[in-house]
């Protein structure tokens, strides 16, 4: 269990400002969310944003352990597109094992009580 005020969590104020990822501890629910967001910010910018993506999303990324590993290599890293990107992140910040624990998390997921659409819609959440 992560130390208490390390758990990632994100802010944003409405759909067309930056989202804000904060925290340390990332979880493959929380780097799919920052990215629907991301990219839904990306959309709202009425200037071309082509080659800018990941400049422009990681400025909303204020984790220590983050700005090190971008800070690195930011060349590279804004040379990718957002999706490329959030796969490096992923592989940085994740356990290895994420995607096969994610994968059979759903396997073994019923609806059980809950309605099948809250159900589906919980199971995507997930990824």
């Amino acid at each position: 269990m992560p130390a208490e005020g390390l758990e990632a969590r994100i802010t944003q104020k409405k759909p067309g400002q930056r989202p804000i990822l904060d925290g340390e501890v990332y979880t493959p629910q929380i780097l799919a969310d920052f990215e629907r967001r991301a990219k839904g910010y990306l959309q709202e910018k009425e200037d071309d944003v082509s080659g800018k993506e990941v400049a422009l999303v990681a400025r909303g990324i204020t984790g220590q352990g983050f700005q090190h590993w971008y800070g690195a290599d930011s060349i590279a890293l804004e040379a990718l597109g957002l999706a490329d990107f959030m796969a490096c992140m992923r592989a940085a910040f994740l356990p290895s094992t994420w995607a096969d624990d994610l994968r059979r998390e759903l396997y073994h997921s019923t609806p059980g009580k809950r309605s099948v659409v809250l159900w589906a819609r919980e199971a995507d959440a997930m990824n």
